[in-house]
């Protein structure tokens, strides 16, 4: 079974950041397997610019959600995709804008180590 990789996008009110993380995920997009965004209860324009990532399934949390809860939200709501141990989760907070080619490393990591369990910048 061929790798998938899903990226959980976390914001709260970082319409600062948002706009150059948003681009570097869509400049890394072509090997994702979808995109799942979670808002902080934003009172910015952060849910709007989630929504450039996934326009039908933002996910909503309490202001006072930690990172930690809203990727347990997000995780959940992947469940119905049939997501495998094979299958890779790619963590972004709303400030993280990942340079192109990011996605591409970061995967390689876990071909060329198959004892790699986890992997990060």
């Amino acid at each position: 079974m061929q790798q998938r990789v899903y990226a959980v996008v976390v914001a709260r009110n970082g319409e600062r950041f948002l706009p150059r993380t948003v681009d570097g995920i869509q400049a890394n997009s072509g090997g994702l397997a979808g995109v799942v965004t979670v808002d902080g209860s934003s009172t910015d324009s952060s849910a709007s610019l989630l929504a450039l990532l996934n326009p039908s399934d933002a996910l909503s949390v309490s202001a006072h959600a930690s990172f930690a809860e809203s990727v347990a939200v997000a995780l959940f709501a992947l469940e119905g995709e049939s997501i495998s141990d094979d299958d890779l989760i790619w963590l972004l907070h709303d400030d993280s804008a990942p340079e192109p080619g990011a996605l591409d490393a970061l995967t390689l990591a876990f071909e060329l180590g198959p004892s790699v369990g986890i992997a990060g910048p």
